[in-house]
């Protein structure tokens, strides 16, 4: 038999905007890379596709976005986990926490370390596209989970390490001679020594990077908590250092902001409570000089009134001296006294025409 020669696949028109917009009403989780091949889109086209979909984007005819979930870091830990049916590698971020699928990655070929399998995990740039990404690979990465990465306390015994990734809830001891010349507060390196029986976690500190809270440890803790590995190529560990330290600039500049509108916020309110305390004092000092001098002012700026100015009934002073003389200086009981009750009731009986029991 003479074989065929494979067909060539016919070029597709390029889609219009409804034709996307059906397509994203069926595929409502479908990406850029999704769309392409929905449409057979290749080569200089997918510019054009770029383009478009940016432009339905701003004029709103993609309801929410073509993404509608929390972006990745711009360089991050993958793991193949899949592959398509034409083979093809489909990884997920490693350390994936989130109450929702975790996105497809995409791996790009672009002849930096070879060809990839299931289980493989790559140290990565990510490209979004619509939910999911492309992966342009950086280096590949030999898993180590021996390594933790935390804050050091020091203790008279030798210390303990809280690890940086707070997923992490286990506390490293560490021993005085596995210290070395780690001080309290310091963001540290260390390794997991091997115990039998014990149950409890023991580390040995391999090295310090810094105290914890400087720009650096910042970016340091946000690379191990990404399960980044610090012992790479100095050129890999610069980019992925830049890409975290970007995000920690970016978090840091919404904490200043913030914490400058409280500071401005604070000294605000300080500075009218001082204003008010500065004119009440002097309308009361005024006040009193006023009545000193003999004008009579009703003054309403306290709660407890002039008897000169609002004298006490007479009748109502009698009977302050009878309570006194008779004995009734201790507290009535709970619900009131009977005889008080019972006069309440008489009155609202006769003023307003309704019927109380005392």
């Amino acid at each position: 038999m003479i074989p065929h020669p494979p067909k060539k696949k016919t070029a597709a028109p390029f889609p219009t905007r409804e034709q996307v917009i059906e397509f994203l009403k069926e595929n409502p989780d479908a990406g850029r890379r999704q769309i392409a091949r929905a449409f057979n889109i290749t080569g200089d086209e997918r510019i054009q596709l770029k383009i478009l979909l940016k432009q339905m984007d701003r004029d709103g005819q993609i309801e929410g976005g073509l993404s509608r979930t929390e972006p990745l870091a711009a360089v991050a830990v993958i793991q193949v986990r899949s592959l398509t049916l034409d083979g093809e590698p489909i990884a997920e971020p490693v350390g994936w926490s989130r109450n929702e699928p975790p996105p497809k990655i995409f791996i790009a070929d672009n002849g930096k370390i070879g060809a990839v399998g299931l289980g493989d995990r790559l140290l990565a740039k990510l490209e979004r596209e619509g939910r999911d990404y492309l992966a342009f690979p950086i280096r590949r990465l030999t898993f180590s989970p021996q390594t933790v990465v935390g804050v050091f306390e020091k203790t008279p015994t030798g210390g303990f390490i809280k690890p940086a990734d707070k997923r992490d809830r286990e506390e490293y001891r560490v021993a005085r001679a596995d210290v070395g010349d780690a001080r309290s507060g310091e963001l540290v390196k260390a390794e997991l020594i091997p115990q039998r029986g014990t149950g409890e976690k023991r580390v040995q500190i391999t090295e310090r990077l810094g105290i914890f809270g400087e720009p650096r440890t910042f970016s340091l803790a946000a690379i191990a908590a990404a399960d980044i590995p610090l012992d790479q190529p100095e050129d890999a560990q610069k980019e992925a250092l830049k890409a975290a330290t970007d995000q920690v600039d970016t978090y840091k500049g919404e904490v200043d902001k913030y914490a400058q509108e409280v500071a401005t916020a604070k000294q605000a309110m300080s500075e009218h409570e001082e204003k008010v305390r500065a004119d009440s004092a002097d309308t009361i000092a005024q006040l009193n000089a006023r009545i000193a001098a003999g004008e009579r002012i009703a003054n309403l700026t306290i709660g407890d009134f002039d008897p000169k100015v609002f004298p006490l009934p007479e009748a109502y002073v009698n009977e302050i001296i009878t309570a006194y003389r008779e004995g009734h200086t201790n507290y009535p009981q709970a619900n009131g006294m009977d005889v008080l009750r019972a006069e309440v009731a008489r009155f609202i009986g006769r003023k307003q025409g309704l019927t109380y029991d005392k």
